[in-house]
């Protein structure tokens, strides 16, 4: 199996080669294709959106061509600053704002004002050997989930490890939409549709 290097996370991605980002980061980002097709499909000039667990923003870059504005958020400050630096070179940064937070606490839920949130998991089976067990460091999925339909809104988008099915999602959220995203033929993740973002009940698979 060859040796996993940020510059081949950033080739296979399809990143340009100026990304700020270590390779942890880079890795758990979405690719470059399947942020162009969230922004297709939920993008709304009048609307406002949040991403929890933002990285270095390249999510960001693409909903900020296709909502109002845009807010993201992570706890560390160098993914932070890097994060800042991308919406510059990018373009958005007048559309942008990248908050320093944890998610775990919900205060600060509190001063996020926006009409969909999407919460990015960070950590899952990503397959590099020296970051085994860090999806430990996810805040419980549910409790998180109820507490952005609280305070911030009821229209969530779950971007999921593709073991975390339909199935599971209806039995933690009740009514639901799953897309399972396959890239280069693997299924690479699935994206969690609540609110009024559900088009349909059930699994639908996308190929990018």
């Amino acid at each position: 199996m060859p040796k996993i290097t940020r510059e081949s996370i950033i080739k296979k991605r399809g990143f340009p080669i100026w990304i700020k980002g270590d390779k942890l980061t880079l890795y758990i980002s979405n690719y470059q294709s399947t942020t162009e097709y969230l922004a297709k499909r939920i993008g709304d000039k009048e609307k406002i959106i949040c991403e929890l667990c933002c990285g270095v923003g390249i999510t960001l870059k693409e909903l900020a061509r296709t909502f109002k504005y845009v807010i993201g958020v992570d706890y560390n400050k160098k993914v932070v600053a890097n994060c800042r630096e991308n919406a510059k070179v990018f373009g958005v940064s007048d559309k942008t704002e990248i908050i320093l937070g944890n998610i775990s606490n919900s205060k600060l839920f509190k001063k996020i004002r926006a009409d969909i949130v999407i919460y990015d998991i960070p950590y899952w089976n990503i397959g590099l050997t020296e970051n085994t067990g860090l999806e430990q460091n996810n805040p419980n999925l549910k409790r998180l989930v109820d507490d952005i339909k609280k305070l911030i809104t009821k229209d969530i988008i779950i971007c999921a490890p593709p073991y975390y099915t339909y199935t599971e999602a209806k039995k933690d959220f009740g009514r639901c939409e799953c897309e399972s995203i396959f890239i280069n033929n693997k299924h690479d993740r699935n994206y969690i549709y609540l609110g009024s973002l559900v088009k349909r009940q059930g699994t639908t698979k996308v190929v990018l």
